[in-house]
């Protein structure tokens, strides 16, 4: 069950992370891990297809970490927001160590944004460091 926070009013921080929550698509988190799907599909369409299952995985663990993000901004209770935010950040460590693996058998191009992982690391830190001060 979820609790409610009732937050102050009026004040321009509480107004921002409602906005935020409320509409998660104009988040530089969501919006980046967007970015990270697309970009996880392109470098994994020429995996062998006897590795069908390993490349599931790394696509699996991309969408996970846009689920979870778009959770972390949309939850008002701040304990389950940064438990979001955590799972999100668990599952980037995943998928990170299956791109290691995949480039190290010679799998995997280079990707095309190289900067993702942090930027998005940036942005759930935002979005644990806000659920860590109410």
């Amino acid at each position: 069950m979820h609790s409610t926070i009732v937050f102050q009013k009026d004040t321009p921080e509480i107004n921002q992370i409602n906005t935020v929550m409320e509409d998660f698509r104009k988040s530089k988190a969501w919006m980046n891990s967007r970015l990270l799907i697309c970009d996880i599909y392109d470098i994994t369409k020429d995996l062998p297809d006897d590795d069908s299952r390993f490349k599931n995985q790394i696509r699996k663990l991309a969408v996970l970490i846009s689920g979870n993000i778009v959770k972390s901004l949309q939850e008002k209770n701040p304990d389950l927001r940064g438990q979001f935010a955590n799972n999100a950040e668990s599952s980037m460590n995943k998928l990170n160590t299956l791109i290691q693996a995949a480039h190290k058998k010679g799998y995997l191009q280079k990707s095309k944004n190289p900067n993702l992982f942090a930027e998005i690391r940036r942005s759930l830190r935002g979005i644990q460091h806000q659920s860590d001060s109410r």
